[in-house]
């Protein structure tokens, strides 16, 4: 498949500290990728590097064989990447269907006749039709990141950065929120590229992950060939292999 994402010798440095040092890695069209690590392996950087948030010292960033290498986070968006966050940010007060159609109206990438029909689907979409005139501070957790993943896919994105999204949700939910990610990918064919904990649910799913540690990509490949890896258990366990 073509390469949807291409990242070559990402290098980022606060100060002394490295949070990334010559990572490499793509994303191909139709691809769900796991971003996996311990914390502070340098993750989320990586992704404010894609999306805009954090410019490299080093290294270029390709959406769609276009340099987008410290373009500014909206520009990225109208190209067609969209990303949700570790903490939840939607607007509380608002409801999901205003939340939703902000992006929707806002987004360069739609067009300003876009329908409250297609707002609504997108809401059906994510389960949350019943919950379409609420106010989004009354919803649960879950209800709330998949508000904030419509509103994400109302940008029409084609690829879609998911951070820790099933941070503090229980197992069913996580099931819900996986089956979610799979149906984003087959039934909109939007390519997907995920950092998650949770490596059960990213064994589910993902065609292929990438391991980072310390800014350092240690591992690439399928989930359970690359879990084997004596480098990813050391750096998960924090001991040598026997």
């Amino acid at each position: 498949m073509p390469k949807l994402l291409v990242g070559k010798e990402i290098s980022v440095r606060f100060g002394g500290v490295v949070a990334l040092n010559d990572v490499d890695f793509h994303v191909e069209e139709g691809e769900i990728v796991g971003l996996i690590g311990p914390n502070g392996a340098g993750k989320t950087t990586l992704f404010n590097v894609i999306t805009g948030f954090c410019r490299p010292q080093k290294g270029t960033i390709l959406f769609n064989n276009k340099e987008i290498t410290g373009l500014s986070p909206h520009k990225i968006c109208k190209l067609g990447i969209a990303r949700t966050f570790q903490i939840v940010r939607v607007f509380s007060s608002m409801t999901t269907f205003e939340n939703v159609k902000i992006a929707a109206l806002n987004s360069p990438r739609t067009s300003r006749r876009s329908t409250s029909e297609d707002i609504l689907k997108l809401i059906d979409f994510m389960g949350l039709s019943e919950k379409a005139h609420h106010p989004v501070k009354d919803l649960t957790l879950v209800e709330q990141k998949f508000v904030e993943v419509a509103r994400a896919l109302a940008t029409k994105p084609q690829l879609l950065l998911l951070d820790e999204p099933l941070a503090g949700l229980n197992p069913s939910e996580s099931i819900m929120y996986t089956d979610k990610i799979r149906g984003i990918r087959d039934e909109m064919g939007i390519s997907v590229f995920w950092i998650e904990h949770d490596i059960k649910s990213i064994s589910r799913i993902c065609d292929r992950v990438i391991v980072l540690d310390h800014g350092i990509k240690i591992g690439e490949g399928k989930c359970e060939e690359v879990l084997r890896s004596e480098a990813v258990i050391r750096a998960y366990l924090g001991e040598e292999i026997a």
